[in-house]
């Protein structure tokens, strides 16, 4: 065989495609449409390129530059039609960020200087569910935050604050990586800021990611770092999904009722 006849089954090409684009993948029902406008165009017995111009795309270059502009297309198809996640005024990324900063201990020491009380100072610090119900009762809007499991640990929980509204924390760690999931009034977002029930948002400021949902009048988001650099806005965001998907299949009533979930994340 032709030593330029590399076919887009080629080991190499595959290997190099994956080191250039990782983990990236079109939603499968997008890819399913696209194999079916292939299969269609084959049958339809669309002319193929022939001699010198058919060997010049068999070489290695031209797959892998007509492979990854085939990838960036679909990258781009997906973000303009089916990726809804919107970016939250950057006072509210400061805030949640400057929020994340502290440790649980400063939170209670802020409190403790504008004389309100611990809400959970008579609960184990490691009580997710004892402190998710504390906290509900305390705010009066839905508190939701599960168990992330996957190696995270509950550090504990505080009545805290975030851009001068009142919020849940709850911080899980796992190695030099944390995540702070809080709930708090969609008013922290301000009267500009159009807060759609359902809608999402993710984004990055500086060392943090920062990926969120609206549910119930209420702002639930997932704030992520690590020192190494390793925790990524697609883990920060597939976390809220999580809490996003155990959310739908509770009752979202008051505070006496369900009102939030302190439930362990599925086996993935």
């Amino acid at each position: 065989m032709n030593p330029e006849q590399t076919h887009f089954d080629d080991p190499a090409l595959k290997a190099a495609l994956r080191r250039a684009l990782g983990g990236e993948t079109a939603p499968p029902q997008l890819r399913e449409r696209i194999a079916q406008a292939l299969r269609a165009e084959r049958a339809a017995g669309q002319t193929q390129p022939t001699g010198q111009n058919l060997r010049r795309w068999r070489t290695p270059l031209y797959g892998l530059a007509a492979a990854a502009a085939l990838l960036l297309g679909l990258g781009l198809v997906y973000s303009f039609f089916w990726n809804t996640d919107r970016s939250v005024p950057p006072y509210f990324a400061t805030a949640m960020v400057e929020a994340s900063r502290r440790s649980l201990g400063e939170d209670r020491a802020r409190n403790a200087e504008h004389g309100i009380a611990d809400p959970l100072a008579a609960i184990p610090a490691t009580d997710l569910a004892a402190a998710r119900a504390k906290l509900l009762a305390e705010l009066r809007h839905p508190v939701l935050v599960i168990d992330p499991g996957d190696g995270w640990t509950f550090q504990g929980a505080s009545l805290s604050e975030v851009g001068g509204t009142r919020a849940a924390r709850f911080v899980f760690t796992r190695g030099d990586a944390t995540i702070c999931v809080y709930s708090l009034s969609t008013g922290a977002l301000g009267y500009r800021y159009k807060a759609k029930d359902g809608m999402t948002y993710a984004q990055t400021d500086g060392q943090y990611h920062i990926s969120g949902f609206v549910r119930d009048g209420a702002v639930h988001c997932v704030v992520g770092s690590s020192g190494s650099g390793n925790l990524t806005l697609r883990q920060v965001t597939a976390l809220r999904n999580q809490i996003r998907k155990a959310a739908q299949t509770m009752s979202m009533g008051s505070p006496s009722e369900s009102g939030g979930c302190a439930t362990s994340a599925p086996a993935s």
